[in-house]
């Protein structure tokens, strides 16, 4: 299943403060995931999923058909809280509910309103993952799309949002909202370590690190809470977007834009990750 929150308050806070700030950022927010996520997601090749989208409990009535109209749709599944702190509490519960009690494994997957999923997305994560107790599988190879500019980088982010875990269908069950997706303990990526489990020289750790892609796209639209532009290497070339059901192509950047690319733990990941992509593959 896959798990997007909304507009739980708190979540927006830093870019909006007062009542109204917020109801133009639910707009807004909208207004970007049905041009961009939305569509990512329906054209997905595998269908069989529920998504939860977690909504403030006092989201307007202005909202209304824009909620109803996606009720209509057949995986998805509204839900409902009082801010960032009753999500925090009651989010595992609501989507444990939908999961039949003969169903052995709950398995969820984060997604950001504002993000795109390659078609392949849902496919390439039941492909990767392995139903263990606690096993976690990150899409590590994504874009950086600048919607203003239409610019895009490429990158590694082994620490990427776009988590999956898999957990006993138990009510101990705590869904991929249990920790920020920086935070996970076993998510530290080493290049020997990786190098070492492809040649099964090490055993198999209960995460993935997925380098094929690019899998998925962050845009990056003025009104973000975290993300920037300058990550990985600029994309020199114009991208076929239509696998990420996006209407439009890139505008391809000059090679001597990579100097605006500076940042060195980036670098590092994106050369580690490129090496072991290149000369051993993903994980078999």
């Amino acid at each position: 299943m896959l798990v997007t929150q909304f507009n739980l308050k708190r979540v927006t806070g830093a870019k909006s403060t007062t009542d109204e700030e917020w109801i133009t950022w639910t707009h807004d927010r909208l207004r970007l995931f049905k041009t961009y996520c939305l569509p990512s997601v329906l054209g997905q090749t595998q269908q069989d999923f529920l998504w939860f989208l977690f909504f403030d409990s006092t989201t307007p009535a202005r909202f209304d058909a824009e909620l109803a109209a996606l009720r209509q749709i057949p995986c998805v599944r509204l839900r409902f809280c009082a801010g960032i702190d009753d999500f925090d509490k009651r989010y595992a519960s609501q989507i444990r509910a939908e999961v039949p009690a003969h169903v052995p494994w709950l398995v969820s997957t984060r997604l950001d309103n504002d993000d795109v999923l390659h078609r392949e997305a849902v496919a390439l994560i039941r492909r990767t993952l392995i139903l263990q107790h606690g096993y976690m599988v990150s899409l590590a190879h994504g874009y950086v799309w600048d919607i203003t500019r239409q610019k895009m980088a490429r990158y590694y982010y082994p620490k990427s949002p776009f988590l999956t875990r898999v957990e006993r269908n138990t009510a101990e069950a705590t869904g991929i909202f249990h920790k920020l997706h920086t935070q996970w303990p076993q998510l530290q990526f080493s290049l020997m370590n990786e190098v070492f489990i492809r040649l099964k020289w090490r055993p198999v750790p209960p995460f993935n690190f997925v380098l094929t892609g690019p899998a998925w796209i962050q845009l990056v639209h003025g009104n973000n809470i975290s993300n920037n532009f300058f990550r990985g290497v600029p994309v020199c070339r114009v991208v076929d977007l239509r696998s990420f059901q996006v209407d439009g192509v890139n505008r391809p950047a000059h090679f001597w834009e990579v100097f605006q690319f500076r940042n060195y733990v980036l670098w590092k990941w994106f050369l580690k990750c490129a090496l072991l992509r290149i000369f051993f593959g993903d994980r078999s």
